[in-house]
């Protein structure tokens, strides 16, 4: 599970808080640098401190988690690339 960092940016760090990382971070009960480095740095992502923190500040602030979810594309276990006669 991803939070959508663009969704997040706009809609949160810039929209509620007007880019204050040390409010935004304070109202997610975490570490600016640890904000900071979420917003600033490409590749990284939320871990579950982070994600669990921000569905109660959702809850709170009355906005949708599941729209700032991103969820991985499950695996069926078959490889989809089979063309096996009558598994297509």
């Amino acid at each position: 599970m991803l939070i959508n960092k663009p969704k997040f940016i706009e809609e949160v760090w810039t929209g509620i808080f007007n880019g204050n990382n040390n409010k935004c971070a304070k109202a997610l009960g975490m570490e600016p640098a640890q904000l900071h480095n979420f917003v600033t740095n490409e590749k990284a992502r939320a871990g579950a401190t982070m994600l669990g923190r921000f569905a109660v500040f959702c809850k709170l602030h009355n906005l949708d988690f599941d729209t700032f979810i991103i969820l991985p594309r499950l695996s069926t276990g078959v490889d989809e690339k089979s063309t096996r006669e009558g598994y297509q």
